[in-house]
């Protein structure tokens, strides 16, 4: 049993003998519906994680399968396996489990690894525990199996789990008005830990305002929180909070002439290529500012392929 409860069994294995590797060269056939098939069977693995499901969780790995912790112990088979998520499930009821897919990689026909990070959560309330995996997945003519798994150090920190929900912003944006234009970009910071968005706004065809947005993780408030800057020299602090579809970010802040400025921005999203953006409760010094309608923000196409 892994000291950390099993946190990086999440679907499966790496760790794998050399004749695996005789199909290297091969190609893997329906690439497409095997890369799904695998995702499928990661989704059904954490569904059956957080059930506390032992059975369903040993029916994804093959007879033989092993599982390989950090500490160097070994579980060989399937039902030794089923017999030890049962009693970690006994020991700790409530255990939740999220998982990130970093890299599906295929060695030849039917045979794959996977790799990832995991967070498992003891209980409620509690600090998710982060680890790393690989997985080996064998496609033995049934469909694909787990043959074998194998934890690894835990990557670098990341609060990529607390910000996933938001991940939709990341790309190019742009929302065109009669004489306005603003455009947003949106990527990630290294590990995940940030998301870094950049916007110029442009009106009557001359630049206006343009600056930058960190937004993370505030470990200590335990709610997303972001940083805004301004080339005119102002700057300001939000809170997010969920909302179904809409994050509402009560923002406040200090422009450039000493006055604290205060407002609630609404995002809202429509679909992967469509948001929208509203603020209200704006207020500046002494000064009741008017709010700013519900404005569509839409997804950049990408540049169009120039023929060589």
């Amino acid at each position: 049993m892994s000291k950390y409860l099993f946190p990086a069994l999440v679907l499966a294995a790496a760790g794998f003998s050399a004749c695996c590797l005789t199909s290297v060269a091969d190609e893997p056939s329906k690439p497409q519906e095997n890369h799904a098939a695998i995702q499928e069977s990661a989704e059904k693995f954490t569904k059956a994680f957080n059930a506390g499901d032992a059975a369903t969780i040993a029916a994804q790995f093959t007879e033989n399968a092993e599982y390989l912790s950090e500490d160097g112990s070994v579980i060989a088979g399937r039902e030794a396996i089923r017999e030890d998520f049962t009693e970690t499930f006994k020991q700790s009821p409530g255990l939740k489990i999220e998982t990130t897919i970093e890299s599906i990689r295929f060695l030849g026909k039917g045979v794959a690894i996977e790799k990832g990070t995991t967070w498992v959560t003891r209980k409620e309330g509690d600090e998710p525990i982060q680890g790393g995996y690989a997985v080996l997945h064998v496609n033995t003519g049934e469909g694909w199996q787990i043959a074998h798994v194998r934890e690894i150090a835990a990557p670098q920190p990341s609060n990529y789990h607390r910000l996933k929900e938001l991940e939709w912003m990341v790309g190019d944006w742009v929302d065109e008005g009669n004489d306005s234009l603003v455009v947003t970009s949106c990527r990630w910071s290294k590990n995940k830990n940030f998301l870094l968005r950049s916007f110029k706004v442009r009106i009557a065809g001359r630049d206006a305002l343009e600056g930058t947005t960190r937004i993370g993780w505030d470990a200590e408030a335990k709610k997303i929180r972001s940083w805004t800057f301004d080339d005119a020299g102002g700057f300001a602090q939000g809170f997010w909070t969920n909302d179904g579809d809409r994050w509402i970010v009560k923002m406040n802040g200090i422009v450039n002439d000493g006055q604290i400025a205060s407002a609630t921005n609404v995002f809202t999203y429509i679909d992967s290529n469509t948001c929208t953006w509203q603020s209200m409760d704006r207020v500046r010094g002494d000064e009741v500012m008017p709010n700013i309608d519900e404005i569509t923000i839409v997804r950049q196409p990408p540049p169009p392929q120039i023929d060589k």
